[in-house]
């Protein structure tokens, strides 16, 4: 037979027991239910996302496709217009059909100086009609040879970005061209590492100018667009070889005190070769 403090003993043991329980059950049981219950619904709504996909594709026709099918589609679409987007970029950058034959030619120096000489021909023509003055600066600062470059054919490019640029100020009713420089080619590569292959070069050229406030606003307005873009009213018509300009550096400022409309511009802007293949 159980004595009396025995029995209080098992009472005890019995109590604790079930409020441990208790406590076991609100504490720990009910919060991770909870868990659970939150962790299950994000795969609910996957699963009935993915149910629904299927049910479509079963409506379509399209039985066998699975979410990876669905997901290669993304990704082909994604490269479909990346592939449009990289063959706009390149006619949007690239020069014309013939410039960029020239640059993909081996490099023949007699062709480029009598090239050089006609393009300096012509910017001496259209000065004279416009009455521009061209200082001896500009003639020295078109692209030149010499034997330490690495890719001469970069020349044919810099050599129409040098010659476009100063060709439009002329149009745009500039006053004087003071002076024009080239510096060497950048590459421009995908990552930033020696052996990437280039996607393109940049064409770095300087132009030193001065005229109206109105002649000013015309040729920077003009340096973005390209022929046979549609033209903003009171802008001139562009050649058809002239290529985009990317503005690198701008300074402005004002060029004779006593004539508040003539201001002095010194411009650096980018040509771009789109050549991989160079």
């Amino acid at each position: 037979m159980i004595s009396p403090q025995k029995y209080q003993m098992v009472q005890r043991i019995l109590l604790l027991g079930g409020l441990f329980l208790a406590l076991f059950y609100f504490l720990v049981f009910v919060p991770l239910c909870e868990r659970v219950n939150a962790l299950e619904s994000p795969l609910g709504h996957a699963w009935a996302n993915l149910l629904r996909t299927r049910l479509v594709d079963a409506d379509q026709g399209n039985l066998n496709t699975t979410p990876l099918d669905l997901r290669l589609r993304e990704l082909e679409l994604a490269a479909a217009r990346l592939g449009t987007l990289s063959n706009t970029l390149a006619i949007r950058l690239s020069f014309n059909s013939q410039v960029e034959a020239k640059m993909r030619r081996s490099f023949q120096l007699v062709d480029f100086q009598n090239e050089r000489q006609l393009r300096q021909e012509e910017l001496l023509s259209a000065a004279a009609v416009a009455g521009v003055t061209v200082a001896p600066a500009v003639w020295n600062g078109y692209p030149e040879y010499s034997a330490d470059m690495a890719k001469p054919e970069l020349l044919w490019g810099h050599l129409t970005v040098a010659h476009e640029t100063a060709l439009l100020a002329v149009r745009c009713g500039i006053t004087n061209l003071i002076s024009l420089n080239v510096r060497p080619p950048r590459a421009v590569s995908p990552a930033p590492s020696e052996t990437a292959k280039p996607l393109g070069y940049e064409l770095p050229v300087t132009l030193n100018l001065t005229g109206s406030w109105s002649a000013v606003l015309r040729f920077l307005a003009c340096l973005p667009v390209r022929h046979g873009d549609p033209l903003p009213a009171g802008l001139p018509e562009l050649p058809p070889g002239k290529p985009v300009f990317y503005l690198e550096r701008i300074m402005l400022r004002k060029d004779v005190p006593e004539n508040v409309q003539s201001v002095r511009l010194e411009i650096r802007l980018l040509g771009v070769s789109w050549a991989p293949g160079l």
